[in-house]
């Protein structure tokens, strides 16, 4: 695999100063490399291979300015705390009616805001290397070099160290940056657009509303009307009918009965009169005998008579109060009538206006719904603002880096593999600092990494590339390397790194190592 441009941390990294003259750094770092090996080697270990490699970290631009770091072969990983919010507004907000919309606004909001003051929780980061690393990968920023003249034999990377697959995107667009406060803003004020242009069309259609209900007024009161006078029409007919009806059955008339009853009582009083001065007593009562008669049938026919006006009477006057009654009913069925036209034109003309002010409210609801998410979102902003300040201790800046796209920092790793027994065991060593003190002292961050690496390589993670790679470029077989390794360990020995009995006692390991490889070489 060919890299046209390699931004790499130095294996030798000096505290301050240049340790030793460019043309000298790569004997001095494989000295020290190999150095490293020789003292963590144990004495039942046979060390067969020592190769370098590089181990490719994944630098991922949040934004303009920062940038997080992963392990490109995810043999790594770390949790952080991410807020991730699920508020694309709805489909359903641009559709149906406004009420509707109201409705789905106010679910929208509530949901909203709940998201926007959720806090955050712990998501795992596949490959991330944590806020430890960061804070040492940033310290040494100013050390990365670009490397021109790299060689291919020294890159034995596995090939799914440079699968950008692992990196979940779907959860880093979450990190706190000004990148994600855009892109929310962005969203947010897509939303206000929808919001703000369904608002515009219900006051737009409340005026129609409104410019609607004068004319509909206008047209029901004639409609009552007419029907009230169509009431009142008919019922003029029916009390104008009812007036003009009189009472047709004639009176009773004693007529001759009466006149002979009276006639004949007279009879008999005259002749009763007549025969006062009479002698004969008997004859006086027969005669008064016969006027009592005469009396009394006359009695009987003024009581029958009385009898017959009596009924007549009632029939009059039942006639007359049955008129009264229903004109009285005639009367108060129009006013029924009339009533209920009025109560219908008044229940359409509250339920038009109640249309409006529901719209009305409807509107005032959604424009309070409306700075109810504004307010959320503003306070997501502070909240994710403070954020990104407080996260910059786990983000590297891009200031000293040279690109704003996603790209990789390697990291030179030295590997050595033994042979313990029937048993392959390996040794990883990563970069070193060299103090003004002249002591080797480990990156512990990248020490980690680098054990991660020597965990994954013991399980046989390692993929056939790699271990091709340690065989192929093995350092033992290579003269090149042997004169190199021999002036570094001169030089650190020169330099007071390490005493001449550790120059000696790892130089005569070595020769041992180089000697026998190159003799099975040759």
């Amino acid at each position: 695999m060919k890299f046209e441009r390699i931004l790499a941390v130095p294996f030798l990294l000096p505290s301050s100063g240049s340790l030793v003259a460019s043309k000298d750094v790569d004997s001095v770092e494989i000295a020290v490399a190999l150095l490293l090996i020789e003292e963590e080697r144990k004495k039942e270990d046979d060390l067969s291979s020592v190769s370098k490699f590089f181990c490719p970290l994944w630098v991922h631009p949040l934004d303009e300015s920062k940038a997080l770091v992963f392990d490109g072969s995810e043999f790594s990983s770390s949790k952080i705390n991410l807020q991730i919010l699920d508020i694309d507004a709805p489909v359903e907000l641009r559709k149906g009616d406004f009420l509707s919309f109201v409705s789905g606004l106010e679910k929208y909001v509530r949901e909203a805001a709940s998201d926007y003051q959720s806090k955050p929780s712990g998501v795992k980061l596949r490959g991330w290397l944590g806020e430890d690393f960061a804070s040492e990968l940033r310290e040494l920023l100013p050390k990365i070099e670009e490397w021109t003249n790299l060689k291919q034999f020294e890159v034995i990377e596995p090939s799914y160290t440079i699968n950008k697959e692992f990196l979940d995107e779907s959860r880093l667009e979450w990190f706190p940056s000004s990148t994600l406060i855009q892109r929310e803003k962005q969203k947010h004020e897509a939303t206000l657009e929808i919001i703000d242009s369904r608002i515009k069309e219900a006051v737009e259609q409340v005026k129609a509303m409104k410019s609607d209900y004068k004319e509909k007024e206008k047209e029901l009161k004639s409609e009552a009307q007419e029907k009230i006078e169509a009431e009142k029409e008919k019922r003029d007919r029916q009390i104008s009918k009812i007036s003009e009806s009189t009472f047709d059955k004639k009176m009773p008339r004693p007529g001759a009965s009466l006149e002979k009853l009276v006639s004949k009582i007279s009879e008999h009083g005259d002749t009763v009169w007549r025969m006062v001065e009479s002698q004969d007593v008997y004859e006086i009562l027969d005669e008064i005998g016969a006027f009592r008669d005469a009396v009394d049938d006359l009695q009987d026919f003024l009581e029958s008579l009385e009898r017959e006006y009596i009924a007549y009477k009632r029939e009059v006057d039942k006639f007359y109060s049955d008129k009264e009654r229903e004109i009285k009913r005639i009367e108060e069925e129009y006013q029924r009538k009339e009533k209920e036209i009025k109560e219908e034109l008044e229940r359409k003309l509250e339920e038009l206006a109640s249309k409006i002010e529901e719209y009305e409210e409807a509107i005032e609801k959604a424009e309070k719904l409306r700075e109810q998410l504004i307010t959320a979102f503003h306070s997501w902003k502070e909240k994710t603002e403070k954020a990104i300040v407080d996260y910059e201790e786990i983000t590297i800046p891009l200031k000293r880096l040279p690109s704003n796209q996603p790209f990789l920092i390697f990291i030179p790793l030295y590997v050595a593999e033994y042979q313990r027994k029937a048993k392959k065991t390996y040794e990883v060593v990563s970069p070193v600092t060299i103090t003004d003190k002249m002591q080797i002292v480990r990156l512990k961050e990248i020490g980690k990494l680098a054990r991660n690496y020597q965990e994954e390589i013991e399980k046989g993670k390692a993929n056939k590339n790699f271990e091709e790679g340690l065989r192929k470029y093995n350092y033992l077989r290579n003269p090149q390397i042997a004169q190199e390794f021999s002036k570094g360990m001169n030089l650190l020995e020169k330099r007071g790194i390490i005493d001449s009995n550790t120059a000696s006692r790892v130089k005569n390991a070595y020769d041992q190592h180089f000697r026998i490889e190159l003799e099975e070489t040759s």
